[in-house]
């Protein structure tokens, strides 16, 4: 989702992207809005590349889109398909919700506003995917995790385990041939509870019985 955005007082396009975990600017988009740049360590790591040094960082840059104003930081950065990314670090402070089913953001202010998006204008042909983080901690040796998804098709079959094997061995005269199913021990429970109302109803309809035999004798 693209949206025209003013930054440092010149109106720029922006793409809103909740796979970056921050707000990144190329180089050339940060000289030609005359933003300051400070020097700043770390990496810039996009899907499918390796990750490759920042140029530094731009803090407390006057922002305004909509109705909403207010000061973020972009991390400058080497990208060649977008000028300007707005990650979750601008959606977290600026609470804007993307709506990508009506093509509009959501600013939420005293009077929320719904904002329609752009077309992202002239780039790279073809489907994109962005998803780019800020790695800091690299450089400091943390641990780093992969995770991954695992489907009932990647599980092997084959024999039991020895100890499993044993004990089916030393209790097969206690297991039935075939487990029982689920339905036929529905159908079973729901005739014995048939059974049961037609007792009870026969007991009450006795019980009645009797007591208008009591009353006209009397």
């Amino acid at each position: 989702m693209y949206v025209n955005v003013f930054v440092n007082g010149k109106e720029t396009r922006a793409m809103l992207d909740t796979g970056a975990t921050h707000n990144f600017i190329s180089e050339k988009e940060a000289k030609r809005l005359g933003l300051k740049l400070l020097p700043e360590g770390g990496s810039m790591k996009a899907v499918n590349s390796v990750a490759k040094p920042i140029h530094g960082v731009a803090k407390k840059v006057t922002m305004k889109l909509g109705d909403w104003s207010g000061q973020v930081d972009f991390t400058v950065a080497p990208m060649d398909d977008f000028s300007l990314v707005l990650g979750m670090d601008f959606l977290h402070f600026s609470k804007a919700v993307p709506m990508p089913h009506l093509r509009s953001i959501l600013v939420p202010r005293q009077q929320p506003c719904l904002l329609r998006t752009c077309d992202p204008g002239k780039g790279p042909k073809g489907p994109l995917l962005s998803a780019m983080q800020l790695e800091k901690g690299l450089k400091r040796n943390e641990p780093t995790f992969l995770a991954t998804l695992s489907t009932k098709e990647d599980e092997a079959s084959g024999d039991f385990l020895p100890a499993v094997a044993e004990l089916l061995s030393e209790f097969q005269d206690l297991l039935p041939k075939d487990l029982p199913k689920l339905e036929s021990e529905q159908r079973n429970m729901e005739k014995e509870l048939q059974e049961e109302r037609r007792w009870r109803m026969h007991k009450e309809s006795d019980g009645r019985n009797n007591l208008g035999r009591s009353a006209s004798s009397e």
